[in-house]
């Protein structure tokens, strides 16, 4: 019953992006794109609001486990400039023929292409890092690791982390997951799980962590757990003894991995309860 549900709302979810895509025609956004590398997918595209709103601007990290764009960052970034942020959508090279850690170094990349595209236009250099999935877990390493930030010369207020269905505990997703699917993993990525554990977001979190974290994970998510959340924001506010983490917990078994991750932005904002707890935590960090 659970695939059923599954293969339904990703219909649903692709019906809805028709449609998402069909009045973007009639009104185009307002966009800029930054190549930041040679490769065609290195590269940020910056989405304006009518009239912005906040002064943080959202760098985000489309899932996908690195294979390529789902596109769930033009619908985001639909909500996004409709409440007034600034919205930038952050692309990396895709495995297998960039092997990983290449998307981590895309992402620092991709941080310092937009800021200085921020620094620029005057836009100043307060971020919120976003992310969906593996994208998630792009985000928490430049929210949270700070020397990086610093070795590529980043220099950024960074104002929140928001994670959807993200991979945040690397080694609580690997040792759950049987060893066909980890070898699999590990023949894409051209990389051992051991050194993709090495980026692991909860392995960052130190006393001297600020960065408020917002995670939306589903009870019911095959692909990454949602213990896998749970034990970050816990360990972030056990660590630094300060109430920054905080989950919405998806009790509802249609909101599975990729319901979550490729649907979200794409429901109708006025019924969607996950998308205004999630604007209103945003509105308290700008």
């Amino acid at each position: 019953m659970s695939l059923i549900y599954e293969f339904a709302s990703l219909a649903a979810a692709k019906a809805a992006r028709i449609t998402l895509d069909l009045n973007r025609r009639k009104s185009p956004p307002r966009v800029a794109a930054v190549s930041y590398g040679p490769n065609k997918d290195q590269q940020i595209t910056i989405y304006f609001p009518k009239k912005r709103r906040y002064k943080p601007a959202v760098l985000y990290w489309s899932g996908s486990g690195f294979l390529g764009c789902t596109g769930d960052e033009r619908a985001a970034a639909h909500k996004f400039n409709r409440l007034g942020w600034v919205f930038i959508a952050c692309g990396c090279r895709h495995m297998p023929l960039h092997p990983f850690p290449a998307q981590i170094e895309d992402a620092f990349h991709s941080a310092e292409a937009a800021l200085g595209f921020m620094q620029e236009t005057g836009m100043g250099k307060e971020i919120i890092c976003a992310g969906s999935s593996s994208g998630a877990l792009l985000a928490a390493n430049v929210a949270l690791d700070s020397l990086t930030r610093a070795s590529f010369g980043i220099e950024a207020d960074i104002k929140g982390l928001l994670s959807v269905g993200g991979i945040l505990d690397a080694e609580h997703f690997f040792t759950r997951m049987n060893s066909v699917r980890r070898g699999i993993i590990s023949a894409v990525s051209r990389s051992s799980i051991r050194g993709i554990m090495t980026f692991s977001p909860i392995t960052m979190i130190d006393e001297d962590t600020d960065v408020p974290v917002l995670c939306i994970h589903g009870k019911y998510d095959h692909i990454t757990p949602y213990a896998n959340a749970m034990r970050f924001i816990r360990r972030l506010n056990g660590i630094t003894c300060r109430r920054l983490g905080s989950m919405i917990e998806i009790d509802d078994v249609i909101y599975r991995h990729f319901r979550l991750t490729h649907g979200l932005w794409i429901e109708d904002p006025s019924r969607s309860r996950i998308q205004r707890e999630i604007f209103r935590w945003l509105g308290t960090l700008g």
